[in-house]
């Protein structure tokens, strides 16, 4: 298991863990977004207090047409979460770091497998409104469709820093500038080259 967003937050306002290479298991080719709109799924989903990176608790629940057996669903990477207030930002998900085991720590997880009535994966998450507070452990969001530019850029983007492709997405949704970013939240110029590169990519496609 994995230390989770606690450590993380005591080194910076951000998490600073790389995303890893999202998988998705044979078994869970439904997306949560179909999970929920079936009835399979209830979720609730707030801030961890961190703005990049593993930023983003995703609490699901077994609904009314679960049935007896398990639940499992991906969270297709790019998916929307609309922040619930105008004070602090919406974000987009990369993926899913692992499954909350509780005390600060995680199980690797690459999706959802609920076996229980309820269960808590954090999401590696990034913000998506570069001029608005970043999230609270307060914030809530609501779940929102797959962005396919953002799902390019978390796949092209699996081995970036935290800070590049944070760069990267606020490239896409504020065109922000290099200058500007680093007015907020510092990204290196190495770091900044490696985001437009893969914003490029995907912006061709």
């Amino acid at each position: 298991m994995k230390r989770l967003y606690r450590a993380l937050r005591q080194v910076l306002v951000l998490a600073v863990l790389c995303a890893a290479p999202i998988t998705v298991p044979a078994q869970a080719q439904q997306t949560i977004q179909e999970a929920v709109s079936s009835g399979k799924l209830i979720v609730s989903i707030e801030g961890t207090g961190g703005s990049s990176g593993d930023s983003i608790k995703l609490k699901v629940r077994k609904g009314p047409k679960a049935g007896d057996g398990p639940v499992d669903a991906t969270v297709p990477p790019g998916t929307k979460l609309a922040a619930n207030g105008g004070g602090f930002q919406s974000m987009v998900v990369a993926g899913i770091s692992g499954e909350d085991a509780g005390n600060g720590l995680m199980h690797p997880a690459s999706a959802i497998h609920l076996i229980g009535a309820v269960a808590t994966y954090i999401l590696n998450a990034f913000c998506a409104e570069f001029e608005k507070d970043n999230p609270s452990e307060t914030a809530t969001f609501s779940l929102g469709p797959p962005d396919p530019m953002v799902a390019c850029l978390a796949r092209e983007g699996s081995s970036l820093s935290i800070e590049a492709m944070q760069a990267a997405v606020w490239m896409y949704t504020d065109n922000i500038t290099y200058q500007h970013m680093n007015e907020k939240f510092g990204v290196t110029a190495s770091d900044w080259a490696a985001a437009q590169t893969i914003y490029r990519t995907c912006r061709a496609r």
